[in-house]
């Protein structure tokens, strides 16, 4: 991905896997895709805002123009057609970090290096040995946090139904129409992380798990503490898990940290899981901006 600015968040082209027996053979395509219309219109709003706050006697930090321009650029490149999804049994892991031409690959080996949890209908790996440190609720909310060695990893729990009774503070916020709206992933990750991470180049990519959306933000650094976020939603409930390690120090490889986080299932809603999907799903957010 071309970038305006280097600590921006890219977002990835989507890779369909449909399928990941043993004798799958790998198939591989590029995850380089611009669209210029996109990149001019994201130049133009840079340069907005910049001659905006100049006349307000000021210019703000480049970390902060590059987060608008980040969320702005989610939306623009994850609201096209061509990123509904319509496979109905599909597991797509999203890129390994570092290689431009991402290839498709059996997860046969996924139970050597992770265990399975489920709570609440939900299905999670979490790194094999790795210790129960924390499990609370809250509100409904569930807390569960994980260790083994210097890796940190939780999941977050979130009851978010349309048919909850606080439906009206839920609609048109996280929902919409049912979907939700992965645009406040890329928010969760510059409150929770943006303003400490060293690298300033995360990615982003979308992950499909068996026909439930999820996204991705991985920042990742081979010499220092690295972070990765993963959302998904199963029509019930928002998962939020979070990721924290030294490459240099851990016995698990990036990818297979990766793929530890991002396989997610479910099933709590099988309709939901049958629908086409949209990752950034309000449109009425899609322009927020006029030329």
């Amino acid at each position: 991905m071309l970038s305006l600015m280097a600590s921006q968040v890219h977002a990835k082209e989507q890779v369909t896997q449909s399928d990941i027996s043993g004798s799958a053979k790998e198939k591989c395509v590029s995850s380089e895709q611009t669209n210029n219309e996109i990149e001019a219109d994201l130049q133009r709003h840079l340069e907005r805002m910049k001659s905006e706050d100049i006349a307000k006697g000021y210019l703000r930090e480049e970390k902060t123009y590059a987060q608008e321009l980040s969320l702005i650029r989610g939306r623009l490149y994850h609201s096209t057609d061509k990123l509904i999804h319509d496979e109905r049994k599909t597991t797509l892991l999203s890129y390994p970090v570092g290689s431009k031409v991402p290839c498709k690959k059996s997860l046969k080996d996924i139970d050597s290096y992770t265990d399975t949890i489920t709570r609440k209908g939900l299905t999670f790996r979490i790194p094999k040995g790795a210790e129960l440190k924390m499990f609370y609720m809250l509100d409904n909310n569930i807390f569960i946090e994980y260790e083994i060695g210097d890796i940190w990893y939780s999941i977050q729990i979130i009851p978010l139904d349309v048919d909850h009774p606080d439906t009206k503070d839920i609609e048109n916020k996280v929902l919409v129409d049912k979907e939700y709206n992965f645009y406040h992933t890329l928010q969760g990750y510059w409150r929770l992380w943006g303003i400490f991470d060293e690298l300033q180049n995360p990615t982003y990519s979308a992950v499909w798990n068996n026909g439930l959306p999820g996204m991705l933000v991985d920042s990742y650094n081979p010499d220092k503490e690295s972070n990765l976020l993963f959302a998904a939603y199963d029509g019930r409930y928002a998962v939020f898990n979070q990721l924290v390690y030294n490459p240099s120090t851990s016995p698990f490889t990036h990818e297979q940290l990766r793929n530890t986080i991002e396989y997610f299932d479910s099933n709590n809603n099988p309709e939901y899981k049958a629908k086409k999907h949209r990752l950034f799903p309000d449109e009425r957010i899609i322009r927020i901006y006029e030329y």
